[in-house]
């Protein structure tokens, strides 16, 4: 067991002011771990904490193992699970090398790579052995994960740990699968971080999307669409995004109201026969966002002039019509498939830039 002893009021120090810091308790009478927190808190790290005590706890004799032992599945045989976008992220790593996004990085031996809940359900059929099982990056999967592993663990007793974002750079719940995992998790581990603000110690529990152009931060618009995948190093790019963990005060986010109130009402008129509104939006938003009704709603959205100054530069990044178009059609499904190509060709969209996004998120490109 480590121990922090606090000496600080010059008092004899009592049991009381002795903070534990245990290893993992594969006793736990429970079934469904969620380990939270916002990019950069540690919950992989934390995951992976957890089955290098395995290792130590696999040598015990039975008398100590006999009670986390149900049929043929032990609880200190532990399965990591990783996504399969994290193929193309950690591409310089070999598959059992697991990289943190604060640096560091750990080989594990028992893991596979899982794209939605059919694969996860083979890997714990494929390895009948092992009693836990690590789900990394878990609201990144269908929502029939969470009634998978319910079931599963009720008649198997096996002990899911799932490390997940419970919310979007948007600070809104990730999608349907990270309200279930609250739902149904037996306990919840909550996981904080310094704000990655360079002048700020605050905690944080949000994650922050952002883009390094012309040598510029420039804040995600709202409707940036919501799946890109990033990487663990700030790279300079219009397209790829980087993700940082920050505070209320310097998470900056632009568009929401300007979403609500112009693109999407506009796209639901559009989807009617109505098509003029958002056609001029797009236009605008294309060729002259000085024009457009998003550098209208920016006025409402200072908050001090650093502020200010930040969200102005939400005006030099390119795509702004695309990533509206996209986040309509493939989020929000507003738009028809038809529709999408129809506004993409008529205004001469990029559509480099849209099969890029597109491939990030689904492995294929749309064009």
């Amino acid at each position: 067991m480590g121990f922090c002893l606090d000496f600080a009021n010059k008092e004899d120090t009592k049991l009381n002011n002795i903070i534990s810091v245990s290893h993992f308790d594969f006793r736990v009478k429970i079934n469904l771990i969620l380990v939270v927190g916002p990019m950069g808190s540690g919950k992989t790290e934390y995951a992976a904490k957890i089955y290098k005590d395995s290792l130590v706890v696999r040598k015990k004799s039975f008398k100590v193992l006999g009670n986390i032992i149900k049929g043929n599945r032990s609880r200190v045989n532990v399965f990591f699970i990783r996504n399969f976008l994290d193929k193309r992220r950690f591409q310089d790593y070999p598959e059992n090398v697991i990289p943190y996004r604060g640096g560091g990085k750990d080989k594990i031996d028992e893991i596979g790579y899982a794209s939605n809940s059919f694969d996860i359900e083979n890997l714990i059929a494929s390895n009948p052995s092992c009693g836990t099982f690590i789900i990394d990056e878990a609201c990144f999967y269908d929502e029939r994960l969470i009634f998978v592993l319910n079931k599963i663990s009720s008649n198997e007793n096996i002990l899911f740990i799932l490390p997940t974002l419970l919310y979007n750079f948007r600070k809104e719940s990730f999608n349907d699968t990270a309200k279930l995992l609250v739902e149904y998790s037996d306990k919840i581990y909550k996981l904080g971080a310094y704000c990655g603000h360079i002048d700020c110690m605050e905690e944080s529990f949000f994650s922050y999307r952002y883009y390094f152009y012309n040598n510029k931060e420039i804040p995600a618009p709202y409707f940036d669409p919501l799946l890109i995948v990033g990487g663990d190093e700030e790279i300079e790019s219009a397209i790829y995004p980087n993700y940082s963990t920050r505070c209320s005060m310097h998470h900056y986010l632009i568009g929401k109201e300007y979403f609500f109130s112009f693109l999407k009402p506009f796209a639901l008129l559009y989807s009617q026969g109505d098509k003029k509104f958002l056609e001029n939006e797009i236009v605008a938003l294309s060729t002259d966002v000085e024009n457009s009704n998003f550098v209208n709603s920016l006025d409402s959205e200072k908050a001090c002039e650093f502020r200010a100054e930040i969200l102005r530069n939400i005006l030099e990044l390119p795509f702004l019509a695309e990533r509206a178009l996209i986040t309509l059609f493939s989020e929000y499904s507003i738009l028809s498939k038809d529709n999408f190509k129809d506004l993409v060709f008529k205004f001469s969209l990029n559509r480099d830039y849209i099969n890029k996004i597109f491939f990030s998120k689904e492995g294929k490109e749309f064009f």
